[in-house]
Formats: structure tokens, C-alpha cells, sequence
């Protein structure tokens, strides 16, 4: 697939901890940390270049941010604030960045996720450090509402959050005392927690979606293998399999489902350095390379647009560290050639040898050269040749008459067009017996003469060729 890759921001280490989406218009915002000034940036494509500012400081700690878009395509972004020891949250008004703190709880605020809900409201899951628990943050309108969903051993880790239709947060995320993978949901009274893979070496790098029935699906990795994982809740069971095993992969998951809810997963293998994508077309797990010019695709964050397309933001690595982003160019869609032809000469007879050619014909994506085309000399329905690239060809007609020639023109795509043109061909005139008249002619029988003048009487008679006069 063709990938349209972008260096988004090059000034020092940046490109850490991304978190990309896209607006209505399909537009990339990205939010990032920049290790060298210890910086949350965001940059978003305008149209024509990238916008790119600096929202507030995080301090010289790695420290992960979580983007999100409200309806009117403002930006959210969770993140921690290693300078002042807290999870921090900031919202673009439209006019400037309000920046408030959502849990000042020391070392709080890593492995971020953010959502909002209908009413623009955050949601965020982290981890709280200390204590290592899982902890979940709502905005309740006026104030923030902040409680610990797991707290059962070292948990919390590589949260990943999503919202059911009715607002009500899903989490998925690793439990490191046991090496599992977990998923907590708010079933509207209470937090129902449960162990999803128990490998006991699996849950790094989750990333949780919610399809079209609010059912989870999780993409994570299993560190002791060095496998990219899935899972999917079916309604009674969680179905598990292995999406790539070719080296060490699946680091800094990223999943999304598209309209068919078929998963779309972006990560880090490790093996090779380079970013990949994996999709699954219905039947199978279709994967390739996105970029491997380098140390590339760590800290990976996938979004799809209004087409399915995948837009990925993440880390170039290669000799300073680099915001790069890339995104799926869909070629526009094959359209027919046309088909056109002339005929030289314009009419003849049985004798002719008339020349057919094809040149005229045309198409948007491919050069007339590789176009095939075949002929109908009598537009009977039985094609006359096979379909050849050389767009000239020779036919002679047996009978006089008013033929009707149809042409196929075929791209290298499969698409058809033809069109007919109509030649007439007459019978041959046979030459006429030597010494015999062309045509009809009149001939002098006879002169009259009276008193010495010539009285220019003639006797015409009329003869056809070859009969008698």
C-alpha cells in the first residue's frame, strides 16, 4: 500500500508518548512530549503545514500524554506533569489552553488514557504508582471525581480506555504481579474486573476498542514470546490469537475497528526497527511495513478516517529523536477507458484493405500504450481477434455492403469500453471487353445531303456495352 510518510517535528528529542486523532475533516492532531525543554507539545496539519505549539511543562521524567477531539475539533490532553508530581489534564477553549489538575497524588499519572464522552465530559484511566493500582478520573461538570477500580497486586499498567454508548467506561490493562492481561467495565452499579489472557506473561502494550455492540477488543503483546496478541469478548468467551509472531514484535499497540468492525492494529517490532500495521480483511491478518528507514516506530498512536484509512503518528529514533506521522494514500478509484478508433481510407470497395486504428482511445490512469483492444469486424458478437496492445489492425471485406466495426478497449485495471463506427463497402466495377464502348454511346449511321449542303441530319442510335447496335 502506498504510505505517505511526514517528519511532523524535528526540533530535539520529541516524538515520545504520542497520542494522535483526527477531526471531522480528517485532519491529524498529535499530542507529544519533548524530552530536550521537558514540554507537553501538540501539532495539528491545517490543510497545507503543521501547526505545531507548546501547551505546558512536563518535566525532564518520561511522562505520557492522551489526546482527544470534542465535537467542535478542540483538543484534550491528559497527561503527567513530572514537575509538579501529578496527572494534569489541559482543554483548548478555543482561544487558550485551560490547564487543571485531576490527581496531585505523587508519581500518579502514567500509562494515561483519555475519552470523552457525549457531553465533551474526560474520562481518564492511569496508574497510580505508589500504591500501583489501577485509578479512574471522570469530570463531573464542577469538580473531579477520582476512584481506584483494581488495587489487587502490582496492577494498572498500559491502561487503555474506552466508552460504551451509554458513557460507561471499559478498561483494559496489565497486571504485572501475575503477568495477565485484565479488563474492568462499569457495569452502572459497579466495577466488574476479569482476567482476559492468564498467560502470565502477556498484557504489555493493550489498546482497547469497543465494536458496533459495545463488546471489547483488546491488541497487546506477549513479552515472553515477543508476539502481537488479540483479543475479542464474542458475548459468552474471550477468543484469543496470535496476530504476528515473525520476531520480536508488539510493542506500543495501537487498535482501532473500522465500519465493518474489522481491527486495525499499529505497532513497534523491535527485530527489524521499523513501525508495522496489521489489518484483518475478513479472512485473514494482512500485515506490512510501514517505515523502516531507521529507528522507527516506537510510541505508536493509530486513528482511522471517514474511509477507513489508517494515520499513524510515532518515534524516529534514528541519530535524535523525531515526531514522524504517516497515513494510507488510497489511490483514487479506476475509472473505464475510452474507446475511439478511426478508419482509413473512409469507404472502399471489396478490393480495399482498410486500416483500423486505436490510438484515439484513452484512459485516466494508464498510458494508451499498455491499453489491449480487440475487433468486431461485422459487430456479430464473436470478437474477430484477441485482446493485443498494438492498436492498429488490417481487414478486407468480402461482400459489398454496410458494415458495422465495434472496438473493446481494456485498462490494466479489468475496465471495458467500447464503441462501433459503420464503413461502407462497394462491389468492384469489372473493366469493360476491349474495343467495346464504356458506356452508353451515340454513333453517326448516316448524312444526308441536299442541293451540294450538308444538312446535319444524324441517325443516332443508341448501344449498350457489349450489344449489338
Amino acid at each position: 500500500m502506498p504510505w505517505d510518510l511526514q517528519t511532523v517535528d524535528s526540533a530535539g528529542d520529541v516524538g515520545r508518548f504520542t497520542s494522535l486523532a483526527l477531526d471531522a475533516s480528517g485532519n491529524p492532531h498529535i499530542s507529544y512530549w519533548d524530552a530536550t525543554n521537558g514540554n507537553l507539545k501538540y501539532a495539528r496539519w491545517t490543510g497545507s503545514a503543521w501547526d505545531i505549539e507548546t501547551v505546558a511543562p512536563m518535566g525532564f521524567t518520561s511522562s505520557d500524554t492522551s489526546l482527544a477531539l470534542d465535537a467542535f475539533g478542540n483538543a484534550h490532553i491528559a497527561y503527567r506533569d513530572s514537575t509538579e508530581i501529578g496527572l494534569k489534564y489541559a482543554r483548548w477553549t478555543g482561544s487558550a489552553w485551560n490547564i487543571s489538575t485531576v490527581d496531585p497524588g505523587l508519581y500518579v499519572g502514567r500509562y494515561i488514557s483519555l475519552a470523552l464522552d457525549a457531553s465533551g465530559n474526560a474520562h481518564i484511566a492511569y496508574a497510580d504508582e505508589p500504591d500501583v493500582n489501577l485509578n479512574y478520573a471522570r469530570w463531573t461538570g464542577s469538580a473531579w471525581d477520582v476512584e481506584t477500580v483494581d488495587s489487587a497486586g502490582y496492577v494498572g499498567f498500559y491502561t487503555s480506555l474506552a466508552l460504551d454508548a451509554s458513557g460507561n467506561p471499559h478498561i483494559a490493562y496489565q497486571d504485572q504481579t501475575n503477568g495477565n492481561l485484565k479488563y474492568a467495565r462499569w457495569d452502572g452499579s459497579a466495577w466488574d474486573v476479569e482476567t482476559v489472557d492468564p498467560a502470565g506473561t502477556v498484557g504489555q502494550y493493550t489498546s482497547l476498542a469497543l465494536d458496533g455492540s459495545d463488546r471489547p477488543r483488546i491488541s497487546y503483546r506477549d513479552h515472553q514470546v515477543g508476539d502481537l496478541r488479540y483479543a475479542v469478548w464474542t458475548g459468552s468467551a474471550w477468543q484469543i490469537e496470535v496476530v504476528d509472531s515473525g520476531g520480536d514484535v508488539g510493542y506500543f499497540t495501537s487498535l482501532e475497528l473500522d465500519a465493518s468492525d474489522d481491527p486495525h492494529i499499529s505497532y513497534w517490532n523491535a527485530t527489524g526497527d521499523d513501525l508495522k500495521y496489521a489489518v484483518w480483511t475478513g479472512s485473514a491478518w494482512e500485515i506490512e511495513v510501514v517505515d523502516s528507514a531507521g529507528f522507527v516506530g516506537q510510541y505508536t498512536s493509530l486513528a482511522l478516517d471517514g474511509s477507513d484509512n489508517p494515520h499513524i503518528s510515532y518515534q524516529d529514533g534514528t541519530g535524535k529523536y523525531d515526531l514522524k506521522y504517516a497515513r494510507l494514500t488510497t489511490p483514487p478509484p479506476n475509472t473505464a477507458p475510452v474507446a475511439d478508433f478511426s478508419i482509413a481510407p473512409s469507404s472502399g470497395t471489396t478490393s480495399t484493405t482498410f486500416t483500423f486504428d486505436a490510438s484515439l482511445s484513452s484512459d485516466s490512469e494508464d498510458a494508451t500504450a499498455v491499453l489491449q483492444v480487440r475487433w468486431d469486424w461485422e459487430d456479430d458478437g464473436v470478437w474477430d481477434t484477441g485482446r493485443s496492445t498494438t492498436k492498429t489492425a488490417e481487414h478486407k471485406y468480402d461482400s459489398a455492403a454496410t458494415y458495422t466495426i465495434r472496438l473493446e478497449v481494456m485498462d490494466t485495471g479489468g475496465l471495458t469500453h467500447t464503441t462501433t463506427k459503420q464503413l461502407v463497402v462497394s462491389s468492384v466495377v469489372p473493366p469493360s471487353p476491349t474495343g467495346q464502348p464504356d458506356a452508353t454511346t451515340f454513333i453517326v449511321v448516316g448524312v444526308v445531303v441536299v442541293a451540294g449542303v450538308a444538312a446535319g441530319l444524324l441517325f443516332l442510335a443508341r448501344r449498350r456495352r457489349g450489344g449489338a447496335g
